[in-house]
C-alpha cells in the first residue's frame, strides 16, 4: 500500500523500544528492539518465538487499532507505537478464528508442529474440534488432480486423490494427535465420537468388506485385526482416513482406548452398522495387545455384540476371536462364544456374499476351539446341507470328477484347498478340526441328520468329513472302515465314488489296508470308468501292501478308458519290485495309444529298477510313432525315449530323477551328472530320425 512520510518522532527514534502486553491478562509478554525496517510480520515473528505460538495464531492491537501484517514503521499509522517506547497488545487466536480456508489451516498445523509437543498439546482441544469439521467439497473428479498441499517447511504441488483432498485437514489433525501420544487420550471419546463424521458409512462398509476379502489376508495382515496400511490396499472407495485414524487410536494407549469401549454404545448408538463395525476393529487391534486383564475385558466386551441383529458385527467379533485364539489364556472365556457360533451357522443360509463371509469365519472360529464343540456335531452336519443346496452340491461334485479325472493321485487336497465353493473348504476345515468325534456322530446319526438331503449333498458332507480320517488311529480307523463299507455298496454312483476317496485318506494313514481295502478292490469291477479309476488310485496309497491285489490290477490294464489304465499303471509301480513279475504286461503299456499310460508305465518299470535294454523295442516303437505324428515342420526327437535309449544299460532310476512322472534330472555324482546331460544335449541337437 501506498506509504505516506514518515513524522518527526520517528525519525528522532532510531531503535525504538517495543513492549507487549497480553491482551486478555495485561501481563507482559516480551520487550525487545525495533527496528525501523521491521514490519508487523517481523514482530509476530518475534513474539511467536518468545510465546511459542504459530504466527498465524497472534493478533497485535495498538489502542483500539489492528495492525496489518504488511504495516511498516513508515507507515503514520505505527508512527506513534514506535516514536517512544510503544506497547502493543497480543491476542491469542484459536485456529477457528485465526485460519479461514483449509490451505491456511493446514499450513497452521504445519506450523504447529514444527514448534513441539509442548505447543501442540496447548492447543489439544482446538486439533480435537477440527476432526468435527465437515469434508470440503473436492474440485476434482473420480481421478484424481494436482493440488498444493504443505509439507515441512514447504509446499509442494503433488497428484492426491479427492478423498485426500477433501480430508486433508482432519488428516492433518491426525497427525498432531499421533504426535502427542498418550496426552490425547483425555478427548478419545470426542476423537471417537468423529469417526461417522469423517468416514460415511458406504465407505465403512468399503472397508468391512476389504477385510472379509481373502486377498487381504494374504498381504501380510494376517496377524493384525486391522492392518492401518489398508489404505494402499483399497483403490474403490479410497480414503486415507480408517488407517489414520488406527494410528491415533494407536497413540492414545491403552486408556483412552478403553473408554472409547466402555462408552461405545453412547458415542454410536446413531451409527451405521459399517461404522460401528469399523470402530470395533479399531478399539480390538489397539487393546488385543494390552496385558492379560484388558485382552479379558476385550473378549467379554465382543461377546456382546453376538446379540446384535447386524450379521456385519457378529462377523466383526468372530474374526477378532480368530485373531485372539493364539493366546491361551483368552481360550476359556471364548469357549463361552461356541454355542452363538454355531447358533450363526444354523440362523444365516448364506443368502448374500455377507452372510457366506459370517458363516466362513464362524466355521474358523468353531474349528479353533477343539473339543468343546465335539458336542455340536449333528447340528454342524445339519447346518452344512442347509447352506449346500442339492444344485450347488452337484457342481461342486461334478468339479471334484473333473479334476480326479485330470490328476488322479492327489485330487482331494487340490480339489479342498483350491476348487472347492468357500463355503465347502469353510465346512471342510472345521470337520477336520473335529476329527473322529464328528465322524463318528455324523456315522451314527447318518439317516436322521441327511433325511431330507437329496444325493449330491450326501454326497458332499461325505467327502467333506473325510478331512480328517488320515490322523485317526488305528482303533478309531477300523471304527469308521466298518461304516464307510456300507457306503462302497450304496446303489448311488455318487456316494460310492466319495466313500472311495474317503476311504482312500482312511488307508493313507494308521490303518493300512485293514478290512476296507477288499471292498475297494471289490469297486476295480465297477461299471463306471470314473469308479474303476478311483478304486485304483485309492489302493496306491498302501503302496507295497496293494501287492494282495495286484490280480485285479493288471486286468485293468485292457481297460478300454485309458484314465482307468493310467491309474492301475501308477499304482503297480508303488509295487517296486514285487510288481516284477509282471513285466511283460507293463512292458507292453510302452506302446498304449494315450502318452500318459507310457509315461506310467515307464515310471512303473523304473520303480522295479530295470534298465532300458529289456524294452528297446517298445522304446523305439513309441518313438518312432511319437516323430511322424509329430505336429511340427521341423521334425524333434522324443525327449523321453531318447533319453531312455541313449544309456540303455543304466538303470532308469539314475536316468530319470526328480518328481513325477519320471523326473528331468540325473542321479549319480555331479561330473557324471554333467557328462550325461552333455551326452544328452548333443544327442537331441544331432538327432535327424529315429532308428
Amino acid at each position: 500500500m501506498a506509504q505516506p512520510p514518515a513524522c518527526d518522532s520517528c525519525k528522532q527514534a532510531s531503535t525504538p523500544t517495543c513492549t507487549v502486553y497480553s491482551g486478555l491478562s495485561g501481563n507482559t509478554l516480551c520487550s525487545f528492539q525495533a527496528s525501523t525496517k521491521d514490519t508487523v510480520l517481523d514482530l509476530k515473528t518475534h513474539c511467536a518465538k518468545e510465546t511459542n505460538t504459530p504466527v498465524q495464531f497472534l493478533r497485535l492491537m495498538f489502542g483500539e487499532q489492528d495492525l496489518q501484517d504488511e504495516a511498516s514503521p513508515d507507515d503514520a499509522e505505527l508512527c506513534p507505537l514506535l516514536a517512544d517506547d510503544g506497547s502493543v497488545r497480543l491476542i491469542k487466536l484459536s485456529i477457528q478464528a485465526a485460519c479461514h480456508t483449509p490451505d491456511e489451516i493446514c499450513k497452521a498445523l504445519v506450523s504447529l508442529q514444527e514448534l513441539g509437543r509442548d505447543a501442540m498439546v496447548e492447543r489439544l482441544h482446538e486439533v480435537v474440534a477440527l476432526l468435527q469439521r465437515p469434508l470440503e467439497a473436492t474440485p476434482y473428479d473420480g481421478l484424481g488432480g494436482l493440488g498444493d498441499i504443505p509439507l515441512g517447511t514447504g509446499t509442494y504441488n503433488v497428484v492426491i486423490r479427492p478423498a485426500e483432498h477433501s480430508a486433508r485437514v482432519q488428516l492433518a489433525a491426525c497427525k498432531i494427535l499421533e504426535s502427542v501420544g498418550a496426552q490425547c487420550a483425555a478427548f478419545a471419546q470426542e476423537i471417537a465420537a468423529a469417526l461417522p463424521l469423517l468416514v460415511s458409512e458406504k465407505k465403512a462398509l468399503g472397508v468391512a468388506r476389504f477385510i472379509q476379502n481373502p486377498r487381504y489376508h494374504r498381504r501380510n495382515c494376517k496377524e493384525e485385526i486391522f492392518h492401518a496400511n489398508i489404505q494402499s490396499f483399497w483403490s474403490d472407495e479410497w480414503s486415507p482416513i480408517p488407517g489414520r485414524l488406527s494410528s491415533v487410536f494407536a497413540s492414545m494407549g491403552h486408556a483412552g482406548v478403553e473408554a472409547i469401549m466402555k462408552n461405545f454404545h453412547e458415542i454410536f448408538d446413531s451409527s451405521g452398522s459399517g461404522q460401528q463395525t469399523l470402530a470395533v476393529l479399531l478399539v480390538a487391534q489397539e487393546l488385543a495387545k494390552g496385558p492379560s486383564d484388558l485382552q479379558l475385558t476385550l473378549v467379554r466386551w465382543l461377546a456382546t455384540f453376538f446379540r446384535s441383529p447386524h450379521c456385519l458385527l457378529q462377523w466383526c467379533t468372530l474374526h477378532c476371536f480368530n485373531h485372539l485364539s493364539k493366546h491361551e489364556h483368552l481360550i476359556p472365556v471364548m469357549a463361552e462364544a461356541i454355542p452363538d457360533a454355531v447358533a450363526i451357522i444354523q440362523i444365516w443360509r448364506g443368502q448374500d456374499d455377507e452372510d457366506q463371509r459370517l458363516v466362513e469365519t464362524a466355521c474358523q472360529f468353531l474349528a479353533a476351539q477343539g473339543k468343546g464343540v465335539e458336542q455340536h456335531s449333528a447340528q454342524i452336519a445339519a447346518a452344512f446341507l442347509d447352506h449346500l443346496r442339492e444344485e450347488d452340491a452337484s457342481i461342486d461334485l461334478r468339479r471334484f470328477q473333473r479334476l480326479v479325472r485330470q490328476k488322479s493321485h492327489g485330487a482331494y487336497v487340490t480339489f479342498i484347498k483350491m476348487n472347492a465353493t468357500p463355503m465347502s473348504k469353510a465346512f471342510s476345515t472345521l470337520f477336520g478340526s473335529l476329527g473322529y468325534t464328528l465322524f463318528s456322530a455324523l456315522m451314527d446319526s447318518w439317516a436322521e441328520v441327511t433325511s431330507r438331503a437329496g444325493v449330491h449333498q450326501k454326497a458332499m458332507l461325505l467327502l467333506c468329513a473325510a478331512r480328517s480320517l488320515q490322523t485317526f488311529s488305528r482303533t478309531d480307523a477300523e471304527k469308521c472302515a466298518t461304516k464307510l463299507s456300507e457306503f462302497l455298496r450304496s446303489p448311488s454312483s455318487q456316494l460310492r465314488f466319495c466313500a472311495l476317496h474317503a476311504a482312500q485318506r482312511l488307508m493313507a494313514g494308521y490303518m493300512g489296508p485293514g478290512g476296507i481295502s477288499a471292498g475297494v478292490a471289490a469297486m476295480l469291477r465297477d461299471e463306471d470308468p470314473l469308479l474303476r479309476q478311483s478304486a485304483a488310485s485309492a489302493l496306491g496309497c498302501l503302496g507295497r501292501n496293494a501287492a494282495r491285489h495286484e490280480k485285479e490290477l493288471l486286468a485293468l490294464l485292457s481297460d478300454s478308458c485309458s484314465d482307468v489304465r493310467y491309474a492301475s499303471l501308477v499304482t503297480l509301480g508303488g509295487l517296486q519290485k514285487l510288481a516284477r513279475r509282471h513285466k511283460a504286461e507293463i512292458a507292453r503299456r510302452l506302446r498304449d495309444g494315450n502318452g500318459k499310460c507310457r509315461m506310467a508305465a515307464l515310471r512303473a518299470l523304473k520303480c522295479m529298477g530295470y534298465t532300458a535294454e529289456p524294452f528297446q523295442e517298445e522304446l523305439r516303437a513309441w518313438q518312432q510313432t511319437w516323430y511322424w505324428n509329430c505336429p511340427w515342420t521341423t521334425k524333434k526327437p522324443e525327449p523321453v525315449t531318447t533319453r531312455a535309449l541313449l544309456f540303455p544299460s543304466t538303470p532308469l532310476r539314475l536316468v530319470f530323477k526328480g518328481p513325477a512322472p519320471l523326473g528331468k534330472k540325473f542321479a549319480g555324482s555331479p561330473s557324471q551328472q554333467q557328462d550325461r546331460q552333455k551326452m544328452l544335449s548333443a544327442a537331441l541337437k544331432n538327432f535327424c530320425q529315429p532308428l
